[in-house]
């Protein structure tokens, strides 16, 4: 599930799993994908009011509002909450999208400059050549607004917007 990852993002949940157990949760939850984040990006703490203390004043708010569990063993596998999940399928899309639209700006880039918008190359394409240039940057952008109409997840309105950025899935996205 992990392989289309990148390291930042495995590590990202290695410390989200490592966080899960040391709560006692059955589960890894947001929260602990949310203090795994902390603990991997340091632009992602740059993020919060007072990046200085917003891991202590993130884990105490978590500490506050958790159930006081034991330990789990970190070599005991645990599941990811559906919420979660959801997270990190927004994330996966939101990367997928981005990808998407960068490959789809160099082909526009790419066809303008053949086409000689600055008077250089003018008219040495062919025209099967610019037809199969538009025809893959239709499919691209396509296949970006089929992404933004199914896959949109939203966050829970439960949310305290002075100590939690607004959209944690965003920037896991970033991270991946």
């Amino acid at each position: 599930m992990f392989e289309s990852y990148t390291e930042k993002a495995r590590r990202t949940l290695y410390f989200a799993r490592s966080e899960a157990s040391e709560f006692g949760s059955p589960c890894i939850e947001s929260q602990h994908l949310l203090l795994g984040l902390l603990r991997e990006s340091k632009a992602f703490v740059k993020l919060f009011p007072k990046p200085d203390v917003a891991v202590d004043m993130v884990r105490k708010h978590i500490e506050e509002h958790s159930p006081v569990r034991e330990r789990i063993s970190i070599s005991i596998d645990l599941p990811i909450s559906d919420q979660c999940q959801r997270i990190l399928l927004q994330a996966s899309v939101k990367a997928e999208q981005d990808q998407v639209a960068r490959e789809v700006e160099r082909l526009d880039a790419a066809l303008a400059a053949l086409n000689g918008s600055h008077g250089k190359l003018r008219g040495t394409l062919s025209a099967s050549a610019q037809a199969r240039i538009a025809a893959a940057q239709r499919a691209r952008w396509t296949k970006v607004q089929a992404g933004n109409k199914g896959n949109v997840v939203t966050m829970p309105k439960k949310q305290n917007r002075h100590l939690i950025p607004p959209n944690i899935s965003l920037a896991f996205s970033r991270v991946c």
